[in-house]
């Protein structure tokens, strides 16, 4: 029997270019691969892969991802597959690098998911030469109606 895992894809590059081999795909939760566990999966170029977006819901077989490296371009749908859609995603503007993220998943976000965050916004900057500085902000209400609040900005001094 297949162990399938459920997973909400809460961040990924936008949009995935054509000239990239593969698409990084943020998970709300851990998969286990045979070097480290991660909260990641990178999947090749080419449809139906390329159309998965922040927001889908995704199973993975987990018998057959934990004998693979966690950088290893997963290209069968027997092993990574879609079982549902939402298109509710927010993405930043301006440079071809955005990243986005579900605000589904801002609720749910642990440190290790707002550290990931900072370090794409802080390698933006860097390849910007520092030009350049972005901030993420959201605001959700959560099932209490209470009002949730993520902010990180990053930016470098031209002084270096």
């Amino acid at each position: 029997m297949v162990d399938w895992r459920k997973y909400t894809i809460i961040w990924t590059p936008t949009p995935m270019k054509i000239s990239n081999s593969h698409g990084s795909f943020g998970l709300d939760g851990y998969v286990q691969y045979s070097n480290k566990c991660a909260n990641y999966i990178l999947c090749v170029n080419v449809e139906p892969f390329n159309t998965f977006q922040i927001g889908d819901e995704i199973e993975i077989d987990y018998d057959i991802v934990k004998h693979y490296s966690s950088q290893y371009d997963f290209s069968s749908t027997r092993i990574v597959r879609k079982v549902s859609s939402s298109a509710n995603t927010i993405s930043t503007s301006g440079s071809s690098s955005d990243i986005s993220i579900s605000p589904s998943a801002v609720s749910s976000m642990n440190s290790s998911g707002a550290m990931e965050i900072a370090r794409r916004l802080s390698a933006m900057v860097d390849k910007s030469g520092g030009k350049d500085e972005y901030e993420y902000k959201i605001e959700v209400a959560n099932q209490d109606g209470k009002t949730i609040s993520h902010s990180l900005i990053c930016r470098r001094s031209k002084n270096g």
